[in-house]
């Protein structure tokens, strides 16, 4: 009889351990169907995402093939600007020793300078007297 009793002890154990896990596993079931579900929301999400970027990536991809044609066309005229600019540095340069020459020449010839404007101021003066005499 006990032996009985053990072997019914034994039986209620294992169907309680057999209902725990039937419960455990259908929990488990319904995360995974849930997880399953999120999954398909997300994957449609997803390609709901992918979809709204191929135009934006599209259009990055002209932006930046335009922004790459505007610079490549203006480096012509950067490099002509340049050019400009390295020219009038060396024009500014010719004009800066030209005037120092002159500033120079102009030192050296003061004095003839000074005698020509006095006799040039003379001769003004000796024609404006021989104007008044002749009239």
């Amino acid at each position: 009889m006990f032996v009985y009793i053990g072997v019914l002890l034994i039986a209620l154990s294992f169907t309680t351990i057999v209902i725990y896990l039937v419960r455990l596993l259908n929990g488990v079931t319904n995360a995974v169907k849930s997880l399953d579900h999120s999954a398909e929301q997300l994957e449609g999400q997803l390609e709901r995402i992918a979809e709204g970027l191929k135009p934006l990536v599209q259009e990055t991809s002209l932006t930046i093939d335009d922004v790459q044609y505007k610079l490549n066309s203006t480096s012509g005229l950067i490099q002509s600007l340049k050019n400009v600019g390295e020219i009038l540095n060396l024009i500014n340069q010719t004009i800066n020793r030209s005037t120092d020459h002159f500033s120079s020449h102009v030192t050296e010839q003061s004095s003839q300078i000074a005698k020509i404007m006095k006799w040039g101021n003379a001769a003004y003066h000796v024609y404006g007297e021989k104007r008044k005499r002749n009239w």
